[in-house]
């Protein structure tokens, strides 16, 4: 990696995976655009580094600026998501940033080894996570957390509460990445008049049109109606179920109401399920208003993410002075 002259301000560099359109990408590229909103000079570094433009059509309003390469320097600030966390072992003097994002599986893989090295205090990593339930974790752990989550877009917002006018049909979208056998369990215990769709993952705009048809969104992926099609059937009036781990108060958005996490083991499971969609089908309008608290919750969200990429880009910058102060005394 590239080493340049130090400077008084953090520079922020964000390794992003090119060519992919998901809900942890789309963060990546919401930070660049925030830290330069904030007055931080901040980059996406696309990897691998393709010829040309590779940044996404769908992310192209973000405008940010694109680097080939991050600086290794000790002014900077390099982040990089789960996947691609090995190569933050690689810097020497930048500040190393982890950020634990989920892909659109619910997943956020790191190698074990990689993710116990940047968990030392002499790794120099700070750990940015959208999950309160991580950070008491990392906390346990004696790894310091720093609150990121990210949130939904203004074009799907907009699309949303247009969508949200329209009639509702007695239709199931799921998304439940390598839980086939669970939906046909659900599937074979109501009516056969109810259709069932999955959940147009790769297209964010063919989503909300499909979640704008429907009465329930099923969210088998564990992550507790965090992502971002979780959020958009909230906003079009679809009755969001989520399977994972609740998340809590400080997590704004990412809660469904109680009555709507479906538990996950036991026998009994798949009819009470089954059971709860039958009686949304039944009265989704009801079942719509316990929903009005997250919605409102969504609709801030991105003023949210500025106050939380301010926090998280001034303890850097207060952490990197501090260092330099000590350097040079």
């Amino acid at each position: 990696m590239a080493q340049r002259a130090d400077s008084s301000r953090v520079r922020l560099f964000v390794l992003t995976p090119a060519a992919r359109v998901d809900d942890s990408v789309e963060a990546l590229h919401q930070f660049v655009r925030t830290a330069n909103v904030l007055g931080y000079d901040a980059s996406t570094v696309y990897l691998p580094g393709p010829a040309g433009d590779p940044t996404p059509e769908a992310y192209r309003s973000y405008v940010t600026e694109v680097a080939p390469e991050a600086v290794d320097s000790s002014t900077s600030f390099v982040v990089a998501p789960p996947g691609e966390a090995g190569r933050l072992l690689d810097l020497r003097a930048a500040q190393r940033g982890m950020w634990w994002l989920r892909d659109d599986t619910g997943a956020a893989e790191v190698d074990t080894e990689v993710a116990d090295t940047l968990r030392d205090p002499k790794a120099r990593c700070i750990h940015l996570t959208p999950s309160a339930q991580h950070r008491r974790q990392l906390s346990a752990d004696g790894t310091p957390g720093i609150v990121l989550t990210d949130y939904l877009p203004g074009r799907l917002v907009e699309l949303g509460e247009q969508l949200g006018e329209q009639p509702k049909d007695d239709l199931v979208v799921y998304h439940a990445p390598g839980r086939g056998k669970r939906v046909e369990a659900l599937r074979s215990r109501l009516p056969t008049s109810v259709d069932w769709v999955p959940l147009p993952a790769q297209d964010p705009e063919g989503a909300a049109r499909t979640l704008g048809r429907a009465k329930v969104f099923l969210d088998l992926t564990g992550g507790g109606a965090s992502g971002r099609a979780a959020r958009t059937a909230t906003l079009v009036g679809c009755c969001v179920l989520a399977s994972g781990t609740p998340a809590t108060e400080d997590d704004p958005g990412r809660a469904v109401p109680e009555q709507y996490r479906l538990r996950d083991d036991g026998p009994a499971a798949p009819a009470e399920s089954a059971a709860l969609i039958a009686e949304i089908l039944a009265n989704h309008a009801e079942h719509v208003q316990h929903h009005g608290d997250r919605r409102d919750r969504i609709l801030g969200q991105e003023r949210t993410f500025c106050d939380e990429a301010f926090v998280a880009l001034a303890t850097v910058e207060a952490f990197q002075h501090r260092v330099q102060h000590l350097t040079l005394a």
